[in-house]
């Protein structure tokens, strides 16, 4: 959906309480209701591409290409080998400025990429993240259109409308529960909250792949198997003949 079509059907939705209902901030309002949905669910997967300065180990908003939506780091790897880089602490960083190289370890820190080593070459780099979607400005801006969930749009957008509704009426209310601004108010918050439910649980089914990722090296899936190592693979495929309960060691 576009931001012209999205604030067409807020202001709708709005006037058909409160006739003549003007909002001069709704972009802010709808960027706002888009990312708090987007933290509702940990975040929208997203990946970007970076590449990375020799000498330079901090990069931030100001550098290109660098993602200003990041909400969570997944994975990153070099683009060139595929060679994973591993998350760290800031804590556990390298002070020594001699400690130089293809980066192996990556860190976020207040709004920041560093890493560990500092690039001795302009390395290339995939990072995979979590983000909270592209600022939208521009009436054609297409909003959420890598968004997961494509199967219940119709909650997807209502609850997003449904937040600016109720953030609206919560600016004029007046402190008096007779006031109908409060029951608007109360109203849009509860629609909100019950779809929002519905993503929680529909987003999940739809990310099942992810998984919490353990790099071991192939030695560790090797059992034992009549006094020889054997692969796992080879044993899961001779399970069903023998009968014999494996182990993982």
């Amino acid at each position: 959906m576009t931001l012209k079509e999205l604030k067409s059907k807020t202001l709708v939705e709005i006037q058909n309480h409160n006739p003549g209902s003007v909002l001069p901030n709704i972009n802010a309002e709808l960027r706002a209701a888009v990312a708090g949905l987007a933290r509702e669910v940990g975040g929208i997967p997203r990946t970007a591409n970076l590449t990375l300065t020799a000498g330079t180990r901090e990069y931030g908003s100001d550098y290109s290409n660098f993602p200003t939506d990041i909400y969570a780091s997944v994975r990153m790897y070099r683009g060139s080998t595929g060679v994973r880089i591993l998350p760290m602490t800031v804590q556990d960083r390298n002070e020594s400025v001699s400690a130089t190289g293809d980066p192996n370890q990556y860190y976020v820190w207040r709004r920041k990429l560093g890493f560990d080593r500092i690039p001795t070459q302009n390395n290339e780099i995939i990072w995979h993240y979590k983000g909270l979607c592209n600022d939208f400005s521009e009436e054609t801006d297409t909003i959420l259109d890598d968004w997961p969930q494509q199967q219940d749009d119709d909650i997807l957008w209502d609850t997003i409308i449904f937040h600016v509704a109720m953030v609206y009426y919560r600016r004029k209310m007046t402190g008096d529960r007779r006031d109908p601004y409060y029951n608007l108010f109360n109203l849009y918050k509860h629609e909100k909250n019950s779809r929002i439910i519905r993503i929680r649980a529909n987003y999940q089914l739809l990310n099942q792949d992810e998984a919490p990722m353990v790099d071991l090296d192939a030695d560790y899936f090797s059992v034992a198997w009549n006094g020889s190592s054997k692969s796992f693979s080879n044993i899961v495929n001779r399970i069903g003949d023998s009968g014999d309960v494996v182990r993982i060691l």
